[in-house]
């Protein structure tokens, strides 16, 4: 999943039809539509996280992280943006680990 840190800024395609989420990890973050029918700020210093769209003919989204800030995003018709980046322990009724889920729920093979 893309991350942007430290005041770091992208300028984000969204294909028509599509919609990108946005989590903060630490800090805040600011969104502004560059081009296409919602031109303007979406979302300025926020924390947490959202979803902006779909976006009909496609637009141009940037995203800057705020300082000392950690922001995940993700693009599509049905985005997801995690605000958690830490794996957890997959366990078997014993307690006893049986494999590693990365942040995104999704196992982790070695």
């Amino acid at each position: 999943m893309p991350q942007l840190q430290n005041g770091q800024g992208r300028e984000i395609a969204i294909p028509p039809g599509q919609s990108i989420a946005i989590s903060t990890v630490t800090g805040t973050y600011t969104a502004e539509v560059l081009d296409g029918a919602a031109k303007g700020v979406i979302a300025s210093g926020s924390d947490g996280g959202g979803t902006f769209g779909p976006y009909a003919s496609g637009a141009t989204v940037k995203v800057t992280a705020g300082s000392s800030a950690l922001v995940t995003y993700d693009v599509g018709l049905t985005p997801s943006a995690q605000g958690s980046l830490v794996p957890s322990y997959a366990t078997d009724a014993s307690g006893n680990v049986t494999g590693l889920v990365g942040p995104d729920g999704a196992a982790v093979r070695g």
